[in-house]
């Protein structure tokens, strides 16, 4: 192989040199790493649909649901009844009617009559017992209490054939038509208890034979009530209650003083 010298080669250049290529060395590859491509455009946000006409945001409104109905002959419709309590109104429809008069009461309820209600009592009973956890077995009316002493075998008819150990409770109203004091007057044989408008006027409880004690109460017109325990042990009866009013005379109770 012939070598050119440079000074040869340099004339070469000068003059041209047809079918000859020059090579020079390629540039160093950089160890820089290149930049990192730039961030991808986020997406074009889509346009929200046109706003339609707004529908009303759905409410809940609290009710009370309405109570059950019963119904009834004629196609009306009531409310169930509510439940009945206390002493005489819960027992008052169940409690059955002697059947024939005694002389505590009968079957008749005349207007203004008291009603009693007739309880048994065990024989260790000595004195009126609360009656407010007891069960009637009897109900009865009177429009008087005036029972002189005297034997008791009938018992109450078609209720009951006791005749001893028992207590009548009765309950009712009066009507006052003159203002004044009034002395109240209670025999029995055995206890008794009376109470005017609910306050306390007479104590005559216990075992005992006829005894008689009186209670003194002021009186305005009008109606007034009236609440009567009486309390049979063993032998005989009796039961009268009598009133003296302003004007002096001693009566029976009636249901107008």
């Amino acid at each position: 192989m012939k070598t050119i010298s440079l000074a040869t080669w340099v004339p070469l250049m000068t003059l041209g040199v047809v079918g000859c290529t020059i090579v020079t060395n390629p540039p160093p590859t950089s160890t820089t790493a290149p930049p990192p491509p730039p961030p991808a455009a986020a997406p074009a946000a889509t346009p929200a649909p046109a706003p339609t006409a707004a529908e009303p945001t759905p409410t809940t409104t609290a009710t009370a649901e309405a109570p059950p109905t019963m119904k009834v002959p004629g196609g009306t419709s009531n409310p169930p009844p509510k439940s009945r309590t206390g002493l005489l109104g819960n027992v008052t429809r169940r409690v059955p009617v002697v059947a024939t008069d005694t002389i505590f009461g009968g079957k008749e309820k005349k207007e203004g009559a008291l009603e009693g209600q007739v309880y048994l009592l065990p024989r260790s009973m000595t004195s009126l017992p609360d009656l407010s956890a007891q069960t009637p077995v009897a109900r009865l009316y009177t429009d008087s209490l005036n029972i002189d002493s005297q034997d008791f075998r009938t018992g109450f008819p078609d209720v009951t054939r006791r005749f001893e150990y028992f207590v009548i409770h009765y309950a009712g109203s009066f009507a006052v038509t003159a203002a004044g004091t009034y002395t109240f007057k209670l025999i029995s044989d055995d206890g008794s208890r009376l109470r005017i408008d609910n306050i306390p006027v007479i104590n005559n409880d216990g075992v005992h034979e006829v005894t008689e004690k009186t209670g003194v109460l002021a009186l305005a017109p009008g109606n007034h009530t009236i609440s009567l325990d009486y309390f049979q042990a063993q032998k005989n009866v009796a039961l009268k209650l009598l009133v003296t009013g302003p004007d002096g005379l001693e009566r029976p109770w009636s249901p107008k003083l």
